[in-house]
């Protein structure tokens, strides 16, 4: 950690949130600011501790070390947010660190107990505090005061509470933006911080295995006591009212058929919520763990080769494993998903009606979509980012075979969704769209539903999600091999099912070409390989169709599945032309590496390819 002198500007912080979508506009970086007055000034010259256990364990920190923080991920946020309950008191160390995040354009939102009156009232004699209001885009006055919760507005966690737009730029843009952005409940659980604290103190590599929970409602937090303890669902009281509630939760994680009526619904606390937090904890973690040790047993300590900065700030390509890229870097973040599933059936089934009646007007005019609009004005140059909750993901790809088994979506389809038309299509659109990788692991299910989001989504270009990704692409390959659609029968040796499996991981290997994402490719490659390992070249092309224009769509469906690697092959050659110095040569040696790791896959490919040829050239000829 920088060592700071006592003249040196620095702040008194509880806790730090490197990504946040609950406390302004897009993603933001979150600084929550202690009371000076309670700091033992007897230990301010100790470093801070590599494990943050309580929401109110202030520690000083230098500003530089903050906006150092700050600087190395200002390409993925949009701006920082301030929570503290009186500025004035630290006044000098924010308007420090406010006129350095300016200086990189972001935009700053600060959360303050006194009114904006107040604050331009002690601006007339404080000059820091006049600097702070110059800094200050957007300020969310009033304290928080959970007696009167509001759910009106995203920003707004107590009807007491007001938005100010204070900033002289693009307020009418901004008004806008807040007025669209949606309150929510996030569950959030963030081990990311604790490596903040690691990395300012310059301490071990070890991480705690305490990994705090934070329950926020439009971005404020809510009783702290729940944060710092281990939260026993069996310990909590519930009322009688959630019993229900409890009922439900059992039923999604543990029975086969639902025991609880579509009607039911229950009062949400925060107990309940700290119940829903605690079982959803350890079933992502748990699955999350069951899937990289899946990977280890079958392939041993699995890695990629990424692009990584040393400290001279020289770039290099270095094997780095998906976990310890990834795994502290992305807090599990629970958002609408798991709002409409832990709410109750009656809910659930409103989301799903209303993701349905959406997806509709989308095949309509893509006009009245509001999900595309918000895509069409980010790529045309918004600049606030969609909303990602990796918990969602990682929930519902969790539950996935819980939810479809057949009594489950009996229940789902006859009695929640009373029999409509299309139900089992509505029920799983709606866990595709709230959960790409889902869609990885289900490709025949899947790939349809990729290849349309993917004109208004970028769930495989953007960096973020891409690398989040990055943790389930080892796990796949044994996934789909082990697939129920992988069957084999006397004909043809494996069943139609099957082809109609591989050729869908064939459409993911053509959106991972589109998007440069090697991991997927191999994935696919490796898949396909290992299928087709023990298969009679001579039997997999020998096919019989009512027809012979049947039979060339048939042939050219199955040279389709064994080309799946040669589409790689421009990019590649272009690959092995760049040269040292070339802005694209770190992305071409990473490509380069993933091909070498190919070539095992595809030499099981190769009699199939040479075949193609031969019929290729008896059709010609």
């Amino acid at each position: 950690m920088h060592s700071w002198q006592e003249d040196e500007p620095s702040l008194y912080v509880s806790m730090l949130i490197r990504q946040s979508f609950a406390e302004g506009l897009g993603k933001r970086f979150v600084i929550y600011l202690g009371d000076q007055d309670r700091f033992d000034h007897h230990s301010a010259q100790s470093s801070i501790t590599a494990d943050y256990k309580r929401l109110n364990n202030e520690q000083r920190l230098s500003v530089y070390d903050l906006f150092r923080e700050i600087e190395t991920v200002k390409h993925d946020i949009d701006g920082l947010s301030i929570h503290i309950s009186d500025p004035s008191r630290q006044a000098d160390g924010l308007v420090e660190l406010a006129r350095l995040v300016k200086s990189i354009d972001l935009d700053i939102m600060l959360f303050s107990q006194p009114s904006f009156a107040e604050l331009r009232s002690q601006a007339t004699s404080n000059k820091a505090i006049r600097m702070l209001l110059f800094h200050t885009d957007d300020l969310v006055e009033q304290a928080y005061q959970p007696q009167l919760r509001c759910d009106q507005y995203a920003w707004q966690g107590s009807s007491n509470q007001a938005l100010l737009l204070i900033g002289l730029s693009d307020q009418q843009a901004r008004r806008i933006e807040f007025q669209e952005q949606k309150p929510s409940i996030e569950l959030r659980i963030m081990p990311e911080y604790q490596g903040l604290a690691q990395k300012l103190t310059e301490s071990s590599d070890h991480l705690s295995t305490v990994s705090p929970s934070f329950i926020f409602r439009n971005g404020w937090p809510h009783h702290a006591h729940i944060n710092h303890k281990k939260l026993d669902p069996l310990q909590q009281k519930l009322n009688l009212q959630q019993l229900n509630g409890k009922q439900w939760i059992e039923d999604l994680l543990y029975r086969e058929h639902p025991t609880i009526s579509p009607q039911a619904h229950w009062s949400k606390d925060e107990v309940y919520w700290g119940q829903v937090l605690a079982v959803i904890k350890q079933r992502c973690l748990k699955w999350l763990i069951q899937s990289s040790m899946t990977t280890v047993r079958s392939k041993g300590v699995f890695s990629y080769p990424i692009i990584t900065s040393d400290s001279t700030d020289q770039q290099k390509v270095k094997q780095v494993h998906p976990f310890d890229q990834d795994l502290y870097r992305f807090p599990l973040v629970f958002g609408s998903a798991t709002q409409a599933l832990f709410s109750g059936p009656k809910l659930w089934k409103a989301e799903i009606i209303k993701h349905r009646h959406l997806q509709s007007k989308t095949e309509e005019t893509s006009k009245e979509n509001t999900i595309a609009k918000q895509f069409k004005s980010r790529r045309s140059g918004s600049k606030y980012k969609q909303r990602i909750c990796y918990g969602d993901w990682i929930l519902i790809a969790s539950l996935y075979h819980k939810l479809t088994r057949p009594k489950m979506m009996s229940w789902l389809c006859h009695e929640l969704m009373e029999k409509k038309s299309l139900a089992r299509s509505a029920v799983l659109g709606w866990l595709f769209d709230h959960s790409p990788v889902l869609a990885l692991l289900e490709p025949r299910l899947g790939i349809s539903y990729l290849k349309k989001a993917l004109i208004y989504s970028d769930y495989f270009t953007d960096q973020n999600s891409r690398s989040f990704l990055h943790l389930v692409c080892p796990t796949l390959p044994s996934n789909w091999t082990s697939s129920i659609h992988i069957e084999r029968v006397k004909e043809n040796y494996y069943s139609a099912d099957t082809w109609i499996h591989l050729e869908a991981i064939t459409d993911l290997n053509t959106l991972a070409f589109q998007s440069n994402f090697y991991a997927l490719a191999e994935a696919c490659i490796k898949t396909i390989g290992d299928v087709l390992r023990d298969v009679a070249t001579q039997d997999y092309f020998m096919l019989s169709a009512p027809s012979m224009e049947a039979l060339k769509a048939q042939r050219k469906r199955r040279m389709k599945i064994v080309q799946l690697a040669q589409v790689w092959q421009s990019k590649i050659k272009k690959a092995q032309m760049s040269i040292y110095g070339d802005q694209d040569y770190l992305e071409s040696q990473i490509l380069l590496s993933f091909a070498n790791r190919w070539k095992e896959s595809e030499q099981s490919l190769q009699p199939f390819l040479a075949y193609a040829e031969v019929i290729l050239g008896s059709t010609e000829s």
